[in-house]
C-alpha cells in the first residue's frame, strides 16, 4: 500500500512523457502538411487493424463533427476495404494509423495505394516505418509504455489536435456542417411527432 503513491506517480510521469514526445514530433510544418492533405480531400476514409481501430474511430468522428465526409473502413472486412479502394475518386484520402507490430493488412493497404497513386496519409510510431513509406503526410506519435504495449494515450490526444486544426482552418465548413447538422434535427423531431400525432388519431 505504501508503494501506491509512488506507482501512481510513475503511471502520470509515463503518460505526460509519451504526450511530451508526441508533441515535439509534430512540428508545424507536419502538422500543416496532415491538415492540408485534409483540407483538400473529397473524401476521407480512416483505417486502423485492432488498438489502431481505437483512433481510426475517433479520427472519424472529428472530421465528420468538423464538415468533412470521412467514414471508418474495417480492415478485417475484405469488402469493405475493397469497396472504399475501388469506388476512391480522384482527391478522396485515406489515413492508415498503424503501430508495432504492424497490421500486415494495413501494410498490404498501404502498399496497394502507393502503387496506385491514391493519396494517403498515416499516423504511426515513427517516420520509418512501412506504413509512412508511401504517405503524402505523416504524423508520429509516441507509443511506448511502461505497463501497457501500445499505448493510445498519445495517439488519441493527436487525433484530436488534427480534428481542432482542422475546424480552425476552415471555420466556415465547420459552421455550415452544425447548421445543416441543426435544421436537420429540427425537421426530422418535428416530422417524427407529427407522425405520431396522426397515428394515435388513427387508432
Amino acid at each position: 500500500a505504501r508503494q501506491e503513491p509512488e506507482i501512481r506517480r510513475r503511471i502520470i510521469e509515463t503518460e505526460k512523457q509519451s504526450l511530451d514526445l508526441t508533441y515535439s514530433a509534430a512540428t508545424p510544418e507536419r502538422l500543416d502538411a496532415f491538415v492540408s492533405a485534409l483540407c483538400r480531400a473529397g473524401r476521407v476514409f480512416v483505417v486502423g487493424h485492432h488498438i489502431s481501430e481505437l483512433i481510426a474511430r475517433s479520427l472519424a468522428l472529428k472530421l465528420q463533427r468538423v464538415g468533412m465526409e470521412s467514414c471508418l473502413v474495417d480492415i478485417n472486412n475484405y469488402y469493405d476495404v475493397e469497396r472504399a479502394v475501388v469506388f476512391a475518386r480522384e482527391g478522396d484520402l485515406f489515413v492508415l494509423i498503424s503501430f508495432p507490430t504492424y497490421s500486415p493488412k494495413v501494410r498490404s493497404l498501404a502498399e496497394y495505394l502507393g502503387s496506385a497513386g491514391i493519396a494517403m496519409a498515416c499516423i504511426t510510431d515513427r517516420y520509418s516505418s512501412p506504413i509512412a513509406a508511401h504517405a503524402s503526410a505523416v504524423l508520429v506519435c509516441n507509443s511506448d509504455h511502461e505497463l501497457f504495449y501500445n499505448s493510445v494515450t498519445a495517439a488519441v490526444s493527436l487525433a484530436s489536435m488534427v480534428g481542432a486544426a482542422l475546424a480552425l482552418a476552415e471555420p466556415e465548413r465547420a459552421e455550415a456542417c452544425q447548421k445543416r447538422k441543426d435544421d436537420f434535427y429540427r425537421a426530422y423531431r418535428e416530422g417524427a411527432a407529427r407522425y405520431r400525432t396522426e397515428q394515435d388519431d388513427m387508432l
